[in-house]
Order: C-alpha cells, then sequence, then structure tokens
C-alpha cells in the first residue's frame, strides 16, 4: 500500500533566519527563528542579570565573612621593642614587661558567644611573629595542644569536642615562616563546620619544646577568629531558594515542549540540555534550608556532590559538542557516527575522576573534622591535592583551548548566531574553571561577590541556552510530519499494509 501527501498539505522546509536549510531538517529552534532584534534583547537581558548580581556581590563586601582578631596582651612588649628572655620569670608583669614569653610555653584561651547556625562555621587560624626577620627562613614543627569545649545557654556545664591532654601525636603544627616576612605562614588551630552549640571555648597550650629546639626567634602570635555573617548567611538562603524555584518551573516548562518532539528528531543539544535543567536543580541545593538550619554531614556531603558534578557536567558537554563540530567536517547533511570507546569514553574518564576526586577528598576532610575539629590536612597532602586538582583542571580548560582552536574553521561556516552562543560558551567555560580553583562552588561562600556571580552566571547561562533551544510551534509539526512521513516510506519498502492514519 502506499500513501501520498497532498502537495497543499506539505509544509514548507525549515529555514534559518539566514535563509540556509536546518541541518539534517531538524525542528527550527527559537535561537534560529527569533528576529534579529528579539534574539539581541534575550541576550542582553540574561548579560544584565549576570551584571547586576556581578555588582550586588562587589557592593556587599559587608557580607563577607565577620573577622574576630586576638591578640595576647603578654606580648605587647615586642611592639616596644624589647625581647623577652627565657631567664626572666613567668609570671608576667604589664608594669616592666617582663615574664611569660613564647618560646617558653603559653596558653591562649578564646571565648565565642551569641553563635548560631547562620554564623555556619568557626575557624581560628595563628599567625608567629618572627624575631628573625630578614635573616634566615624557618621550618619546624611546634608542639600544641589544644582544648574546645561547647554549651548551650541553658546549659551550665561545658561539653567537651576536643581534648589533646593524651593525644602526642595530634599536637604538633608545622610552622614554615619566610625571612622577607615578620610574619610567618598561618597555623590552622581549629575548623568546626557545623555550629551545634551557642558558646565555644578555645585554649591553646604552647609547649615548652626539648632540646636542642631553640624557640627564641618567637616573638608574637596573633590569633584570628572566623565565622560566617548571619546576614550573607540569610542572603544565600534566599538566593539559592529563588534560583531553585526557578531552575524546578524551568525544567517543567522545557520538559512540556521536549517530550512533544519525536525522539528521533531530538537534536544533540536539546538531549543535553534538558540534563543540564535536571541538574541544574540539584547544583542550586535543594538542601539549603537543612544545611543552614539544621547542618548535619549528610546534606552538606550531598551539596557538594550534586554542586560539583553539575559543573563536571558541562565540563564534559563542552568537551563533546566542541569536539562533534571537529569531526562533522564535511558531514553537513549527514549524521556524524561517534564511537563510544574512542570519543566519549577519554572524555567521562578524565571528568569523572576529577569529579570523584573533589568528592572523595571533602568526604575525608569533613568527616576527620567531625571526629576532631583541630585535625588539619599536611602541609605535603595540601600541596599534593592542589596540585593535583590544578593538573586534572589545566588538562581539562587546555583540551577545550585545542578543540575550540582547531574547530575555527567549521565555526567560521556556521551561521552568526551559532557563532554567537559558541562563543557565549566558551567564556562561561573558562569562568567555570576560574570559579571552581576560586572555590566560588564550595559548600560554603567566602565572598559575596564570587558566590553571587559564579552562581548567576551559570544559572542564566543554562536558562538561556535551554530558551534558544527550544522549537518553534510551526517547525516542531513539520518535524512531526517528517517522521510520520519518513514511518510511512518504510512502510512501503517493506511491503506492510499500514492503516491510514490521517
Amino acid at each position: 500500500s502506499s500513501y501520498t501527501v497532498p502537495p497543499s498539505t506539505l509544509p514548507e522546509p525549515a529555514l534559518d533566519s539566514e535563509g540556509k536549510m536546518n541541518s539534517m531538517n531538524l525542528p527550527e529552534t527559537k535561537l534560529e527563528a527569533l528576529s534579529k532584534s528579539r534574539l539581541i534583547l534575550v541576550c542582553a537581558a540574561a548579560a544584565t542579570v549576570v551584571l547586576i548580581a556581578l555588582i550586588v556581590g562587589v557592593a556587599g563586601k559587608g557580607l563577607n565573612p565577620v573577622v574576630i582578631t586576638r591578640t595576647a596582651s603578654a606580648w605587647q612588649c615586642v611592639e616596644n621593642g624589647r625581647k623577652l628572655t627565657a631567664a626572666e620569670t613567668t609570671q608576667y608583669d604589664t608594669d616592666t614587661c617582663s615574664g611569660l614569653v613564647l618560646s617558653m610555653g603559653m596558653v591562649w584561651n578564646g571565648l565565642l558567644v551569641d553563635l548560631s547556625s547562620y554564623h555556619q562555621y568557626v575557624f581560628l587560624t595563628g599567625r608567629i611573629r618572627s624575631f628573625d626577620y630578614g635573616k634566615s627562613d624557618i621550618k619546624m614543627n611546634i608542639p600544641i595542644r589544644t582544648y574546645v569545649w561547647g554549651r548551650d545557654h541553658d546549659h551550665e556545664s561545658w561539653i567537651t569536642i576536643a581534648d589533646h591532654t593524651t593525644k602526642n601525636s595530634d599536637m604538633f603544627r608545622f610552622v614554615e615562616c619566610d625571612k622577607n616576612k615578620i610574619y610567618c605562614d598561618s597555623i590552622s588551630f581549629i575548623d568546626i563546620p557545623f555550629i551545634t552549640y551557642n558558646q565555644y571555648n578555645v585554649t591553646i597550650q604552647f609547649l615548652s619544646p626539648t632540646a636542642p629546639t631553640n624557640l627564641d626567634w618567637m616573638a608574637d602570635m596573633e590569633f584570628e577568629m572566623l565565622v560566617m555573617n548571619p546576614t550573607l548567611t540569610k542572603f544565600e538562603l534566599g538566593f539559592k531558594t529563588f534560583f531553585l524555584i526557578v531552575s524546578l518551573i524551568a525544567l517543567g516548562l522545557y520538559s512540556w515542549t521536549y517530550f512533544k518532539i519525536p525522539q528521533r528528531l531530538r537534536s544533540f543539544d536539546q538531549k543535553y540540555i534538558y540534563l543540564h535543567l535536571v541538574f541544574l536543580v540539584g547544583f542550586n541545593d535543594p538542601f539549603v534550608a537543612v544545611n543552614i538550619l539544621s547542618p548535619n554531614f549528610v546534606t552538606a556531603l550531598f551539596t557538594t556532590i550534586l554542586s560539583t558534578f553539575f559543573v563536571c557536567w558541562l565540563l564534559l558537554y563542552w568537551l563533546v559538542s566542541w569536539h562533534k563540530i571537529l569531526k562533522s567536517t564535511g558531514m553537513e547533511n549527514a549524521p556524524v557516527k561517534l564511537s563510544a570507546k574512542r570519543f566519549y569514553a577519554p572524555k567521562i574518564a578524565l571528568v569523572g575522576v576529577f569529579w570523584i576526586a573533589v568528592v572523595a577528598v571533602y568526604t575525608y576532610h569533613r568527616l576527620e573534622l567531625k571526629r576532631d575539629p583541630t585535625w588539619a590536612l599536611s602541609r605535603d597532602s595540601q600541596k599534593f591535592f592542589l596540585v593535583l586538582g590544578s593538573v586534572f583542571l589545566a588538562f581539562i580548560l587546555f583540551w577545550l583551548l585545542i578543540l575550540a582552536i582547531l574547530s575555527v574553521k567549521e565555526i567560521r561556516s556556521m551561521t552568526r548566531r551559532h557563532q554567537a552562543m559558541f562563543s557565549v560558551s566558551f567564556i562561561v567555560s573558562i569562568c567555570a574553571v576560574v570559579g571552581f580553583v576560586a572555590g566560588a562552588f564550595g559548600p560554603v561562600p567566602f565572598n559575596s561577590a564570587e558566590f553571587v556571580a559564579f552562581y548567576t552566571l551559570l544559572n542564566v547561562y543554562v536558562l538561556l541556552i535551554a530558551y534558544l533551544h527550544l522549537p518553534c510551534k510551526y517547525s516542531s509539526s513539520l518535524g512531526a510530519q517528517k517522521l510520520a512521513d519518513e514511518s510511512w516510506m518504510e512502510s512501503d519498502v517493506k511491503g506492510a499494509e499500514v492503516e491510514d492514519r490521517f
């Protein structure tokens, strides 16, 4: 049997805005159908949103973490140019500036009160001031014991969180001093990632080292306590909740149109963008309220997994789509056959290993801090993970740059609209890598400008490409008609009897 569509019912071929045939006659998208003025207006609106977010972030410098600095008064004599000696008494005298010296052992106590879950974390670091400034570099381990207690307002007794009285293996801190700097590198004493008490009492005890270690070069110690600004925390809660709602709405609207397109006529970009929107919901942190109001390790881990996965997914998408452009040379009207083993596997392996490594390091770090907030990665481990992560990101960025350079010829043959979208993706990819390195996608924001700018950029980017890759109503009906015609042709070839569906 055969069926012929009357000429009057055949829709005209889908053309883009420059009069060229759509590749493989796929349904025309808004990127191709919108007038030039409307397309410019849409892109300008997206750029304006990102710019406003950046201005808000920069203007909110007061929303950066509150820094509480405490310096022990026993060393104010150093500012007067007097170097205390070990021969002086251990009883500090504020009048004569004699007594306790850092090299003989000292005890410092700090108290944080009126804390809530909106403060999110507590960091305590210290910097030693060196007498040997301008003389020589210093690298050594110093014996230090740390004690941490916590309690709520309605409790009188303190609950022990960390006690190094019997933990000799954890009481050393590595100190490194550059001879050209007055202060040594910061020492991490405590890191409390989840605030569960209203008050924290911290005691740092410097132990007198055994001979022949010489600590006479130690002149002063500056302690620094950091907690999150509650105003920034509330802003983060509202900001992420807003984008979470927007992404859910966008996913629903896109799905409504996406599943109306026959599967055979869904483009490569439309399939990936649908997954972009799904993962964007996870990136916007569905657990944000739980993480802030009732902090715990499990939801914080899921937040890190989802946010890092989304960024890695975008990196994978750019690697695949740009390499696909390079592979499509001379095959404008034919589908590109890509080997799963040679084309997809290396990219998935590279990005996947990087993502797994990031999640594994974060999990290990948080579990150790949950066990003991005075725990800290060794200096060698910090350098190793930093170098490893930098190598992975540098290799991914290098791969993207090579693909972009090699695809210049193919990109030039695209319409100006597609060239513009490629340029936008290229800029966003570089920003995403920079944001990853800067820690903008971590579970706790440390800078309001970075946090607002990078989160807004990725949200707006995904929402923009999702809108521009939606099919038009007219081209959607064309795609359905085309699929129906192909089905009838296959039936005719096989000689099958097909019932008239029209």
